[in-house]
C-alpha cells in the first residue's frame, strides 16, 4: 500500500475552484484558478474547466515530472467525502513511454498517496482510480464460469492460485459479498505460482469437478493443503527411517516425492465427493483439463499479471487483496 501523505510542505500547487478554496487568499506565489463553468455537472461528478486554467495546472505538474515531459489532465472531479479536495487524473509522457497519475489536491497541497476513510474503512483514492480506469476488453469465451450467470450484469474475472494466503481471503470476501446476488458472471484464470506446488493439481481438480458438475471452488480454498503437506511429509520421513535410510536431511527429490504424493492425496480427497471417483481421478489428469489450465495460465500472462490475486470487474483491474476497493464493488453487484 501506498503510504499516507497528509502534508507536503515543500510542494506548493494552488489549485482554487474546490468548493471550499474558491476565494482562497492570494499569495506571492503564482495561482493556479481552475473554476467550474456554468456547464451542468455530470452525473458522475466530473466538472468542465476553462482550457486556459488546465494548460497552466499542467504546466505545474510538468515542472515537477521534468522538462522532458509532457503532462495532459484527462479528469477532475470533486471529492464528497474530502470537502475542499479535488481528484485529479493525470497522464504524464516521458521519453515515449505514458505513465497514469491520480493526485488529490485542495488547491495548496498535493496528494500523490493512499487516502483511507478510516471510519468507513474505504479507499477514496483506489476507488476514484477504479472510477476512471479505462476498461480491458476481456474474452471470456474460453473461461470456466464459477459463480453466479452467464448473461449478468457485472462480470467478474479472478486471476487466482488456490495456494495463495490472499486468494483464500479474497474468496472468503467474494463468498460472504456474493452470497445473496445474483446478477454477475464470475470467472476464473488460473495462475498456479512456482512457490505453491501443489496449486496446479488443485487448478485440475477444480477444472475436473466443473466437468463433472461439482463446484469445487470454495474447498479448495478453504482445503488446509499446508496440513496435508506436513503431515505427508512427517509419515514419508517415518518410512524412510522404518527401511533403514537416513530421513533427517531431505534431499530436493524426497522434497519432489512428498508433493507428488501430496498431490495424488488431494485428488482422492476431492474424488470421494464426486459420484464416480474414478472417472474423476482420470479426468484430473486428462490432456482435456491439462490444457484447459495451461491456456488459463497463458491468458493471465497475456493480461500482464505477475502476482496473485488480481481481479477485473466489468474490465477494471484491481491488483491485490485490497478489501476496501472489494468490498465497495462487491457492494454494488446486484
Amino acid at each position: 500500500m501506498k503510504k499516507i501523505l497528509l502534508l507536503i510542505p515543500a510542494l506548493i500547487i494552488v489549485l482554487a475552484g474546490c468548493k471550499e478554496n474558491a476565494d482562497a487568499t492570494q499569495t506571492n506565489n503564482e495561482q493556479v484558478s481552475i473554476q467550474k463553468t456554468d456547464v451542468a455537472q455530470a452525473s458522475n461528478g466530473e466538472v468542465s474547466i476553462p482550457k486556459a486554467d488546465v494548460a497552466q495546472f499542467e504546466k505545474y505538474i510538468k515542472e515537477i515530472e521534468g522538462a522532458n515531459s509532457n503532462v495532459k489532465v484527462e479528469k477532475l472531479t470533486d471529492i464528497s467525502e474530502m470537502p475542499g479536495f479535488a481528484y485529479v487524473k493525470l497522464m504524464v509522457e516521458r521519453d515515449g513511454q505514458k505513465q497514469e497519475k491520480n493526485i488529490i489536491t485542495n488547491g495548496r497541497l498535493l496528494i500523490d498517496a493512499e487516502i483511507i476513510d478510516l471510519k468507513e474503512r474505504k479507499s477514496l483514492t483506489s476507488r476514484l482510480e477504479f472510477n476512471y480506469a479505462k476498461p480491458k476488453d476481456i474474452d471470456v469465451s474460453g473461461l470456466t464460469l464459477a459463480g453466479g450467470k452467464k448473461d449478468g450484469k457485472t462480470v467478474i474475472v479472478e486471476i487466482t492460485d488456490f495456494q495463495c494466503p490472499y486468494c483464500k481471503e479474497a474468496n472468503k470476501l467474494f463468498k460472504q459479498k456474493l452470497k445473496n446476488k445474483s446478477d454477475y458472471a464470475l470467472y476464473i484464470i488460473h495462475m498456479p505460482l512456482d512457490m505453491h506446488p501443489n496449486a496446479r493439481i488443485m487448478a485440475q481438480i477444480f477444472e475436473a469437478g466443473m466437468k463433472m458438475g461439482k463446484n469445487f471452488k470454495n474447498d479448495l480454498f478453504e482445503f488446509d493443503a499446508e496440513k496435508l503437506i506436513d503431515s505427508t511429509a512427517k509419515k514419508y520421513q517415518a518410512d524412510k527411517n522404518n527401511a533403514g535410510e537416513n530421513a533427517e536431511q531431505l534431499t530436493q527429490e524426497d522434497v519432489n516425492k512428498i508433493f507428488k504424493l501430496v498431490d495424488e492425496a488431494l485428488v482422492e480427497e476431492f474424488a470421494k465427493q464426486t459420484s464416480n471417483p474414478e472417472k474423476f481421478k482420470s479426468l484430473v489428469y486428462s490432456t482435456e483439463i491439462v490444457d484447459i489450465v495451461n491456456a488459463s495460465i497463458k491468458k493471465a500472462e497475456e493480461l500482464g499479471e505477475r502476482s496473485t490475486p488480481a481481479f477485473y470487474i466489468n474490465g477494471k483491474n484491481i491488483q491485490g487483496y485490497n478489501a476496501p476497493l472489494l468490498n465497495q464493488v462487491l457492494d454494488e453487484v446486484k
